[in-house]
């Protein structure tokens, strides 16, 4: 009998409250239940990474980290 992979479950916050953030709080309890479960978790923090803002198409190629 075949055995199921084990889930990976990718959770992304947006919030740039920091760690003041909801948002974040909330996703962290939510990473842990998954933990628990067994599942995998990917969790990416988009306020920890230092991305530029974009407003639009005009906005995509000054930023030196748009390079890398």
């Amino acid at each position: 009998m075949a055995t199921a992979a084990t889930p990976t479950i990718a959770i992304l916050c947006g919030s740039l409250r920091g760690e003041d953030s909801y948002t974040l709080r909330a996703l962290r309890i939510a990473e842990r239940e998954i933990d628990a479960s067994g599942a995998v978790v990917d969790f990416i923090d988009l306020g920890a990474l230092r991305l530029p803002f974009c407003e639009g198409p005009d906005d995509t190629t000054d930023h030196p980290g748009t390079q890398e």
